[in-house]
């Protein structure tokens, strides 16, 4: 996820987005910016709710959709 890299993946019907510059984690619903949170380390990002699910629980589960590297 360094260097601006970009994950987009399904999760219960939404799409979310994750990237990485700036130094910081980025989280997001897709086309709905004020869902944008920024994170400074994995931990706390993997904290970030997908739906009603922790983005811990759900990263080996949910359908990736694109993917820069």
């Amino acid at each position: 996820m360094e260097h601006g890299a970009e994950v987009a993946f399904i999760w219960n019907g939404e799409k979310y987005g994750i990237s990485h510059a700036g130094g910081k984690i980025t989280i997001y619903i897709w086309n709905q910016p004020r869902t944008t949170r920024q994170f400074d380390a994995p931990d706390e990002a993997l904290e970030f709710m997908v739906g009603s699910d922790r983005l811990r629980d759900v990263s080996a589960q949910a359908t990736v959709i694109e993917r820069t590297i």
